[in-house]
């Protein structure tokens, strides 16, 4: 191509770094290839043929659309580099991603974010199907297909109205919970599902289950009287100090569940999200989770 726009062999030789006799040997491999003659001498130097015209016009469309191809590249990896598209279960996605991200936005003011909350079933669908780069699950055990790093840990309480009579007992058993009815998530749910596991280990299968399709919408069934839920105590930590959820005096505390970040496997996170999991995975951000990503005021 240099050749035809230079109308020059040695010109071209000189503008790609080639000596003379190179260049004409790619002209002649190319001239055997396809049987035809694509430049000619003239004036001192050379023009193309009409197959050479020909070539030229197809090759130089190729080259155009390499070059728009490259700009596409160089505009969706400086869009990547400033975008995050993270999804959570709703424990997490209520409570702790938002903490999370302001800590991110302190580092990188430019970030652009796209959050979405669901349960967790809903979460590791959304990153297998690669619509967001990182999500966050509180499932008991790592979800299987994922690659899975625990992030933190978090504690599951028992939840009733004040005015409940579950509320005054001293010690709550298995028994005193198989007589009240579980106001908890809809299935696919990390807490409904850790907490079912606990119940099942005390013995305590309650007769009656209310299931609800968000955290909100649990404690308020719960507040009304409902029934007894176990939820995050990082959720239910305002409604304890209002006064509008008592916490139950359990005979065996539930234990910690583990609160995991999740990637598609053979995918390759952005920058934004490895700086994510560099910020949560800091020296004690594992103890103070919710608030170790905060720096100290003043």
């Amino acid at each position: 191509m240099a050749a035809i726009e230079l109308g020059s062999l040695t010109k071209a030789a000189g503008a790609a770094h080639l000596t003379q006799p190179a260049v004409s040997k790619r002209v002649a491999l190319l001239e055997r290839r396809y049987g035809l003659a694509l430049l000619e001498r003239w004036k001192g130097g050379v023009r193309p043929t009409e197959a050479g015209r020909i070539l030229y016009a197809e090759a130089r469309q190729i080259l155009g659309g390499l070059e728009r191809a490259d700009a596409a590249m160089a505009d969706l990896a400086r869009h990547e580099r400033r975008m995050l598209r993270v999804a959570a279960s709703y424990t997490i996605g209520e409570t702790l991603l938002p903490i999370w991200l302001a800590a991110l936005r302190l580092d990188r003011p430019e970030l652009l974010v796209d959050a979405r909350v669901g349960n967790s079933a809903e979460v590791v669908a959304r990153v297998l199907a690669s619509d967001v780069d990182l999500g966050f699950v509180e499932t008991p055990e790592p979800p299987a297909g994922v690659d899975y790093l625990e992030v933190g840990s978090d504690e599951l309480v028992a939840v009733v109205a004040p005015a409940s009579d579950l509320a005054h007992l001293d010690v709550v058993d298995a028994s005193s919970l198989a007589a009240a009815t579980f106001v908890t998530r809809e299935q696919g749910s990390g807490t409904r599902e850790a907490g079912a596991r606990w119940l099942a280990r005390l013995g305590a299968e309650p007769a009656q289950e209310l299931a609800l399709s968000s955290t909100g919408a649990v404690k308020g069934a719960v507040e009304a009287g409902a029934g007894f839920a176990l939820l995050s105590r990082r959720a239910v930590e305002r409604e304890l100090a209002a006064g509008s959820l008592a916490e139950l005096r359990m005979a065996v505390a539930c234990p910690p569940r583990p609160l995991g970040a999740i990637t598609k496997p053979g995918a390759r996170a952005p920058e934004p999200a490895l700086r994510l999991l560099a910020l949560l995975r800091r020296p004690g951000a594992d103890d103070r989770i919710g608030t170790a990503l905060l720096p100290p005021i003043g």
